[in-house]
């Protein structure tokens, strides 16, 4: 995960300064040719992959801290119980950061338009090193498949009254309704009366 974040903190950065530095178009008649990281459509495509950097570094960060609770926890006691859990969680991070990271890393060289096919701009690399991580380690569909395995067992084990680690307690909560929920809160109601 940690990789897949830097790869992609790689391309955003390559990205957000080409767009600092190339200049295209006017913005405004007679004002001259504006940075392109002015446009909304530029600042829209490259923000989001700055914010996936960000969440994809400390959810890794979060999850090498619990690799290491854990194994400590096996090492020193020969507890187990949370090996499922962190099976899961990085299971799904793996996924989900490989997948997003690779999309991440396409918009990146896509916003550089014709500089981001170049290999001088290092993005293609990038991009290649970035899409093999979707098969390591399994392919995503085995990983979520995974995933979805223990989603499934935590499930069974709440309806059986069983305890559930704290990533899934809610899988254990009472269903309630959508309409129920918003009318206790008056958006419902609020709603109703053309407030």
């Amino acid at each position: 995960c940690f990789d897949v974040g830097r790869q992609l903190q790689r391309a955003a950065t390559i990205a957000v300064r080409y767009s600092a530095v190339r200049r295209q178009s006017e913005i405004q008649p007679g004002n001259g040719e504006v940075q392109i990281l002015d446009y909304q459509t530029q600042q829209h495509s490259l923000i989001p992959q700055l914010a996936t950097v960000f969440a994809v570094m400390f959810s890794a960060r979060r999850l090498w801290d619990d690799y290491n609770s854990v194994t400590h926890d096996i090492s020193d006691s020969g507890d187990l119980s949370m090996l499922p859990e962190l099976h899961a969680l990085s299971c799904g991070l793996k996924a989900a950061s490989s997948s997003e990271c690779s999309a991440g890393v396409e918009v990146c060289r896509l916003s550089c338009g014709g500089h981001g096919y170049l290999a001088s701009s290092n993005l293609p690399r990038i991009l290649t090193n970035t899409l093999a991580t979707q098969t390591y380690e399994g392919e995503n569909t085995v990983m979520w498949l995974q995933v979805a395995r223990y989603l499934q067992k935590c499930h069974r084990d709440c309806k059986d009254g069983l305890p559930v680690p704290p990533s899934v307690s809610f899988l254990g909560a009472p269903p309630r309704r959508d309409a129920q929920h918003l009318s206790n809160d008056g958006l419902v109601s609020g709603w109703q009366s053309g407030t």
